[in-house]
Order: structure tokens, then C-alpha cells, then sequence
């Protein structure tokens, strides 16, 4: 008994773990917990016919093939329950990467207009255009053209 408490105390915490990982994601959430309530439906189910199977032999122990066709019936279930458990997970994973891919397009079009936009005021600041072999604006010390003028062409 003490071994079943310590199961499902463990499946308790990788449970919540799980559900930690997906709290931007309620759908999944949902999906996941219905995953696990319907799992623990199929174990009570084999739990009944276990008990079922008793009373109707009025033995204590069941068969070695009535075990057999339990024990394979909780292999299904647990297979079910981490088939889609596995399926939530790699959909979570891969909203994630599109999360962070659409972070990373966004920053890179931020970082591209504070350039454009720093260029600009570079070239307010010395207040004419600046031809090519004139000293960039931004203060480096080398010529326009080896300078901003590249960068500009990069954007």
C-alpha cells in the first residue's frame, strides 16, 4: 500500500510539474488533465474487473492468465495516457520556438529602425549630406563611405 501512496504522490508531482510548464497554455492544459482523468478512469476500470473477477472465482488471487490480460490491459492505458501526453508536449515545445521565433523577427526589426533612425540623426547633427570621403558622423574616425555608408547599404 505504502508503494501506491509513493506512485501516485509521484505521478502527483510530475502532474503539476507538467501543468507548471504549460500555464501559458490553457487548451493544453485541459487536454493534458483530461488525458490523466481519462487514464485514471482506465485504471479504476481494470481495478473493477480485477475485483470482479475475484468475487465470480471466490479466490483470493486472480489467474496467472487473468493477471496476464490485466497487466496488459494497464500497458494499453499507460500507453494511451503517454502517447498524448507526448503529442501535448510537442505542441507546447513547438508554440514555444514560434513564441521566441516571432521575438526574434520583432527585435530584429526594432534593431534595424533605431539604426535607420540613428543615421538620420547623425546626419542632422552635422547638418548638410555627407559625401563619401567626408568623416562619418558617428563619430568614429573613419571615412563615411568605410563606415555608416556600408551599414546603410545593409539595411
Amino acid at each position: 500500500m505504502k508503494n501506491e501512496d509513493s506512485n501516485s504522490v509521484n505521478a502527483n508531482g510530475e502532474l503539476n510539474e507538467l501543468m507548471d510548464k504549460l500555464s501559458n497554455y490553457p487548451d493544453l492544459a485541459k487536454r493534458l488533465l483530461d488525458a490523466y482523468t481519462e487514464y485514471g478512469e482506465n485504471l479504476q476500470h481494470i481495478v473493477d474487473r480485477a475485483n470482479k473477477q475475484k468475487e465470480e472465482s471466490g479466490r483470493e488471487e486472480l489467474s496467472p492468465e487473468e493477471s496476464e490480460e490485466l497487466a496488459k490491459l494497464d500497458d494499453e492505458a499507460k500507453l494511451s495516457f503517454y502517447t498524448k501526453e507526448k503529442e501535448i508536449l510537442v505542441e507546447a515545445v513547438l508554440r514555444q520556438q514560434e513564441e521566441h521565433d516571432s521575438k526574434g523577427e520583432q527585435l530584429k526589426n526594432l534593431k534595424t529602425e533605431y539604426r535607420r533612425i540613428k543615421m538620420f540623426e547623425d546626419r542632422e547633427k552635422v547638418g548638410h549630406k555627407v559625401y563619401p570621403n567626408d568623416p562619418c558622423p558617428c563619430g568614429s574616425g573613419k571615412k563615411y563611405k568605410k563606415c555608416c555608408a556600408k551599414k546603410e547599404l545593409e539595411i
